[in-house]
């Protein structure tokens, strides 16, 4: 079971105590055979029909407003999971924008989605990497600390996703099949 034990058991309670939920209603245009608009719309709750991206989107919408209206770090781990590149990149946008997050808020993410690095914007010190050793250990470093030989870094306007695929910031799968047997 996940509820904790004791006195952060009774606080949790406490804290839920009085509490309302609400369901989400998803309503969608019907069209008949011939594909013309009817003028009732179908509805069900998001839980039973949605795809797990949309239900995704809406679980973080809370957390995500939360964040923009007060404030403060969000962390989301694999945010792409689930939902697809334009959904992740919207909402990590509104991070970066400004006049919607003006109070300061910040948005900590892990992915594997290499579109990403060009599709934001961000500045190379808001890129990190973590490369896998060979012993399992793990260490993190920032595009901005990757020097090349030239002593030059990379530049602003670089397709980051292409470099990053082509293996020359790291962090990349190492993948070794020479031991593989077919069946």
């Amino acid at each position: 079971s996940g509820m904790p034990d004791g006195p952060q058991k009774s606080s949790l309670i406490q804290q839920l105590t009085g509490s309302t939920g609400r369901r989400i209603i998803a309503s969608h245009q019907r069209y008949d055979e011939e594909g013309k608009r009817m003028s009732e719309l179908q509805s069900w709750p998001v839980d039973e029909k949605e795809s797990s991206g949309t239900l995704k989107a809406i679980h973080l919408s809370g957390p995500i407003i939360y964040a923009l209206r007060n404030g403060g770090t969000l962390l989301i781990d694999e945010v792409e999971a689930k939902m697809h590149t334009k959904m992740t990149n919207s909402i990590l946008s509104l991070f970066l924008d400004p006049e919607v997050n003006t109070r300061g808020a910040q948005v900590l993410f892990t992915t594997h989605d290499t579109n990403l690095l060009n599709s934001l914007n961000l500045r190379r010190d808001q890129i990190y990497f973590i490369e896998k050793g060979k012993s399992e250990n793990s260490q993190l470093y920032s595009l901005s600390d990757i020097v090349y030989p030239d002593g030059k870094k990379e530049r602003k306007e670089s397709d980051r996703e292409r470099r990053y695929l082509e293996d020359r910031y790291g962090a990349t799968p190492q993948i070794d099949f020479s031991q593989f047997q077919p069946a």
